[in-house]
């Protein structure tokens, strides 16, 4: 059975490879400290590429620099250092994911999810947060100058009356107008 399932895992991953545009950066790859500059990681699951084997949940200081990654789901992921200068994250799901000390110099976060997300001394000058959901991020220590929070939303879900609201955190942040 356990086999089965691990099958089961690995063709699901083969699916969304197939799915999704040639990678710049071939799965076995992405690790840390990996070099995958401009890869292309459209609407591509990580999590399936975790659970198949494939890659580790841990991509400290991964190279990901102008990578294509809209719309793809790297939620709950390590990525400390990373380097996502003048990556494509538009409509990524970023939920809980750790991207302390990452360079997201330029970086499009359109329309991004980065509930409970760990930006905490991450470099976002000049990226765009535009229309992204920021409930629960932190961002101490984070350099903001530049950045486009317009439509930014720091609610999380909305319940049938009400809605959860859970404030970004941004102490120590320098922020656009500093």
């Amino acid at each position: 059975m356990e086999n089965l399932m691990k099958g089961l895992a690995a063709s699901i991953v083969l699916v969304a490879l197939a799915s999704a545009p040639a990678l710049a950066c071939e799965p076995a790859e992405l690790k840390a400290q990996a070099d995958c500059a401009g890869a292309n990681l459209e609407e591509v699951d990580l999590g399936k590429l975790v659970e198949a084997g494939l890659i580790s949940w841990h991509l400290d200081d991964i190279d990901l620099e102008g990578a294509n990654l809209v719309h793809a789901d790297v939620s709950y992921f390590n990525m400390p250092g990373a380097n996502l200068r003048d990556a494509d994250l538009g409509g990524a799901d970023l939920t809980a994911v750790d991207l302390r000390g990452a360079d997201l110099r330029g970086a499009s976060l359109l329309g991004a999810t980065l509930t409970r997300a760990d930006l905490s001394g991450a470099d976002l000058r000049n990226a765009n947060l535009e229309n992204s959901t920021i409930a629960g991020a932190f961002f101490f220590g984070a350099d903001l100058r530049g950045v486009n929070l317009s439509g930014a939303r720091q609610v999380e879900r909305e319940g049938a009356n009400f809605p959860v609201v859970q404030p970004a955190l941004f102490d120590g942040a320098t922020l656009p107008h500093e």
